[in-house]
């Protein structure tokens, strides 16, 4: 009997193992799924701090922003736009707009319509519609 319990403990820790191995986490299996969230639960919690948005238009013209109370307004109406944040959507080049929010010199966010702070997005037209407003009221100052 004592030949065989050693062998047999040996059995039981690699069927322990074998059968961790295997476990999927329900957690995980979420990740590569696409999902909806609001653009400013991607904001970091210190963005009222920002004091200027640098824009590059696809053309390559650039804009710089920075009234507080136009930044302020316009990223209170860009968070609450729903995106739908999709890991799997296949890679692209170029955007519409590339829009980087700093404070001070330090960049604290940047977003697309394709990507939100490097999450890819399905493209949202809305928060493109309100990039060209963004760009379009500079504009007319």
């Amino acid at each position: 009997m004592r030949f065989h319990m050693p062998m047999l403990l040996i059995l039981i820790l690699i069927a322990a193992a074998a059968a961790g191995c295997n476990h999927k986490d329900a957690n995980t299996e979420s990740v590569d799924e696409p999902v909806s969230r609001q653009v400013k639960s991607f904001y970091p919690e210190d963005i009222h701090l920002a004091n200027r948005i640098e824009m590059l238009q696809s053309g390559g013209e650039r804009k710089t922003i920075d009234n507080k109370e136009v930044i302020d307004q316009w990223l209170g109406q860009v968070g609450e736009v729903q995106v739908m944040v999709d890991p799997n959507r296949p890679d692209h080049s170029g955007a519409l707009f590339i829009v980087t929010v700093y404070e001070n010199n330090n960049e604290r966010f940047r977003l697309s319509p394709t990507s939100v702070n490097g999450s890819k997005i399905a493209t949202s037209k809305e928060l493109a519609n309100l990039m060209r407003q963004l760009w379009n009221e500079d504009q007319s100052q």
